[in-house]
């Protein structure tokens, strides 16, 4: 498999690999999914609190007629 370049692929891959490969000896181990979707959530928290607007929208709203 190609090595991902987003914490989503990253996360995809997991789910269909193994935890745990025992390879020539030695165990390998793969991070665990919490730690990817922890990782996930941070970079969404990131991207939107980047944003000029943090998320939020204030509306000011006018009845017609009440001019």
């Amino acid at each position: 498999m190609a090595t991902p370049t987003t914490i989503d692929e990253a996360i995809d891959q997991a789910l269909l690999l193994p935890a745990i490969v025992t390879e020539a000896g030695r165990a390998i181990t793969e991070r665990p999914l919490k730690d990817l979707q922890d990782a996930r959530d941070r970079e969404t928290s990131n991207r939107a609190a980047a944003k000029p607007h943090f998320g939020l929208r204030f509306t000011k709203l006018i009845p017609p007629g009440a001019q």
